[in-house]
């Protein structure tokens, strides 16, 4: 298998805004600025982001065809300097990731790790979008968008929509509830929450405390299930979901709020 080299976006202070260079390096991407810094050059390069994978040579080339063909930002056929924003190089990097399945994309500065945060976001608002139309779900929309008002994420599974909490100074995203597209249930794994808990640094009784009181609202047949079977599954019907919105997302708003601020 070939090595992991680097896809770099850099920018420089000598440039307008909208000029990037797009290349690739198999070594660090610090040497091979400090190579482009040449007299001919008046300042150093700064690293806005990179991508690391072993298919670098492939996604250099991709970029480059798709920014030279399609919309024909390249200033130069024999340069890599293209006439974008960072952010828009930096959204086809998350496209790219998503159709290879793999490899890391890195931000190197406040501005970059703001904008890889609105990329994301962009994303999951597309994903959500599709989800609920392929799936016949708009009248999940108000709760989807009920979690988010309260500090959660969602992101699209195999083929189901997760809603997710992000501690803290955390990059790790908890699955916090599953919508299930083709089912009628929406459910949640009480195991991944104690994990939660244990992130946190909070006492696993705050999640225990959570589950029972989520147990009104739980299927018919688990309304009695001990939380003791940690690696199962809990559902709570779309149509109770969607009707108790109001009172599952203050259940849901009260765990966090535990979370964060009680400690073992």
């Amino acid at each position: 298998m070939e090595e992991k080299g680097n896809v770099y976006i850099l920018t420089n202070p000598s440039f307008r805004e909208d000029i990037i260079k797009i290349g690739i390096t198999s070594g660090t991407v610090e040497k091979r600025m400090k190579e482009l810094h040449t007299t001919g050059v008046p300042t150093p390069f700064e690293e806005y982001a990179s991508f690391q994978t072993n298919k670098y040579k492939d996604v250099e080339r991709f970029m480059h065809r798709s920014l030279s063909l399609l919309a024909d930002n390249r200033i130069n056929p024999n340069r890599e300097f293209f006439n974008i924003k960072p952010e828009v190089a930096l959204e086809y990097f998350y496209q790219i990731q998503e159709l290879l399945g793999e490899g890391e994309i890195i931000s190197h500065n406040e501005r970059a790790e703001n904008d890889m945060s609105d990329v994301i976001k962009r994303q999951a608002y597309r994903d959500m979008n599709e989800w609920l139309e392929d799936n016949n779900r708009e009248n999940l929309r108000q709760v989807i968008e009920s979690f988010s008002s309260i500090g959660y994420g969602y992101h699209l599974g195999t083929s189901d929509l997760r809603i997710d909490y992000t501690p803290q100074n955390s990059k790790k995203a908890h699955n916090c509830l599953m919508l299930l597209g083709k089912r009628d249930y929406a459910s949640l794994q009480p195991s991944e929450l104690y994990k939660l808990a244990e992130v946190c640094g909070a006492n696993p009784q705050i999640v225990t405390d959570f589950l029972e009181n989520l147990r009104p609202y739980l299927a018919k047949e688990q309304k009695h299930q001990p939380y003791d079977i940690l690696t199962g599954y809990y559902n709570i019907t779309h149509k109770i979901l969607i009707n108790n919105s109001v009172g599952i997302t203050q259940i849901y708003r009260t765990l966090i709020d535990q979370l964060t601020n009680n400690r073992k």
